[in-house]
């Protein structure tokens, strides 16, 4: 914003007092932004909030689910710079398996949710989060809302693969079954809206009624309130097909939907349920339940492809012998499982759920 100088009630006024939202760095609006006293007068407000750092706009080509992240883009210029990277440390201190006393998952359509897995952090306190996860979210254009919402949005940039929490409280029975919608039936999303469903929508629902649409959004009737203690943390992996089919009828885009309709990784769900609820833990004061949740009937298969090095020099232009090409696929994190003179056999990454066929290798190299 640019502020130029007015006259109020008769008087000359080059200066406005400010909120966080009417700076568009917040979501505060009801009272004024209060700067640190230390601070130097004259000195551009983006350099005196650190909001002066350089940010990248990245296009992605929709075959490439991977890069919808902060790691993924990180591997990208890993490999650019020839350099590792740093993975955080999704570790978790956990032993036993009481969760599976207090709520279950059961999957009645595992055609459209391959694997869903589950944790339970109780004792929780709702409030804002800190400034440096707000400043995060905000970085990438995302609302911060609470501790507990904040944190699943957190881990969806970093990761990649989209997280729902639901006020475990509200949920019937305390358990969660993944099923389609009953033709014509009517749900509330968090957006307030009523939304028609039909029977070929993925639905997420606890022992009585539905709670969120797979995929797509989660349901008023199990938000995250003020009041809420204990949340029950969904980390899911849905059929692509079945989640653009049912945002494109329901004309509902949201940024999970963006990411499981071109695919997430199949193999980073639990992963990213852990790095959730640790910093659940951390941010909100909360307790985790041991044991965690894995229901996995259709694990999505890994393929192994065979690419011929003197086919992909003559369709390339290029010249690169079997090493060459085996450094520059290692760099991205493929594995060789076999190497002659003349061919590689390549296993990709989970992640890359793009790479099918020999020519997907070739554009790699």
């Amino acid at each position: 914003s640019v502020l130029s100088a007015g006259v109020i009630r008769g008087t000359r006024s080059e200066a406005m007092i400010c909120s966080e939202k009417e700076l568009g760095i917040g979501p505060e609006a009801g009272k004024i932004l209060e700067l640190d006293a230390n601070l130097t007068v004259g000195q551009p407000l983006p350099e005196a909030l650190g909001l002066d750092d350089p940010v990248l706009e990245i296009d992605l080509t929709p075959n490439r689910p991977d890069c919808t992240s902060i790691i993924g883009i990180a591997r990208e210029v890993a490999a650019i710079q020839k350099t590792r990277i740093r993975y955080p440390d999704y570790s978790i201190s956990d032993n036993g398996s009481d969760i599976t006393a207090m709520t279950s998952v059961t999957i009645e359509a595992p055609a459209l949710c391959p694997r869903y897995a589950a944790r339970l952090v109780t004792d929780i306190h709702i409030k804002d989060s800190p400034a440096w996860l707000q400043d995060c979210l905000l970085s990438v254009g995302l609302r911060p809302i609470n501790n507990i919402v904040d944190v699943t949005n957190f881990v969806m940039m970093e990761t990649g693969q989209p997280l729902h929490a639901f006020d475990f409280d509200q949920l019937a029975e305390n358990r969660i079954v993944v099923k389609t919608a009953r033709k014509g039936e009517a749900f509330t999303t968090l957006d307030q809206k009523d939304r028609q469903l039909d029977d070929e929508m993925l639905m997420i629902c606890d022992g009585q009624k539905s709670v969120a649409i797979g995929g797509v959004m989660g349901g008023l009737n199990s938000e995250i309130e003020a009041s809420t203690r204990r949340v029950l943390i969904e980390s899911a992996y849905f059929n692509p097909g079945s989640v653009r089919r049912t945002a494109k009828t329901l004309g509902l885009a949201t940024d999970a939907s963006y990411r499981f309709e071109r695919g997430v990784d199949p193999k980073g769900t639990v992963e990213a349920l852990n790095r959730t609820a640790g910093l659940m833990v951390e941010l909100a004061a909360g307790r985790l339940v041991s044991g965690l949740i894995d229901e996995h009937p259709r694990p999505v298969p890994t393929p192994t492809i065979d690419l011929s090095v003197p086919k992909t020099n003559r369709l390339l232009g290029t010249s690169f012998d079997v090493q060459k090409i085996r450094s520059l696929l290692e760099s991205i994190e493929f594995t060789i499982d076999k190497q002659t003179t003349r061919t590689l056999t390549v296993v990709p990454p989970s992640y890359r759920v793009d790479i099918t066929r020999p020519e997907d290798l070739m554009e790699e190299v």
